[in-house]
């Protein structure tokens, strides 16, 4: 069997869903938790050092971490925002739900995975 190597993937939002996906992340060899954002610095490094990942503050440092793979964890009216500038830069995102504030962030965001072929 190939060794295939882990996706390196990120949580974006470290509020109560974000560091249960986290620790699920953390625990699966499937993947490797690279970066955790949340934009008070004290939450993300809370988090952040407790599965040895690093913590980012702002959206920005997240999209830029070189992720394969990220769950969008943050507030609602943040998912189109952080989902769709992460989709174009080529990774491939869980939102947790609801999937976005109203129907036109959602469409974008799909708009987006299939623009880019990525999972959404």
């Amino acid at each position: 069997m190939p060794n295939i190597a882990p996706l390196k993937i990120g949580v974006a939002g470290a509020g109560v869903m974000g560091r249960n996906h986290a620790r699920v992340a953390a625990e699966m060899r499937e993947f490797e938790l690279t970066t955790v954002f949340d934009p008070d610095a004290v939450t993300a490094e809370g988090v952040a050092a407790a599965y040895g990942a690093s913590p980012v503050t702002t959206a920005q440092a997240f999209v830029e971490a070189g992720l394969d793979a990220a769950v969008v964890a943050t507030p609602n009216r943040f998912h189109a925002e952080v989902g769709v500038a992460l989709l174009e830069k080529g990774v491939h995102v869980l939102v947790e739900k609801p999937i976005a504030a109203n129907v036109a962030d959602a469409q974008r965001m799909i708009d987006a995975a299939k623009a880019n072929n990525r999972v959404l």
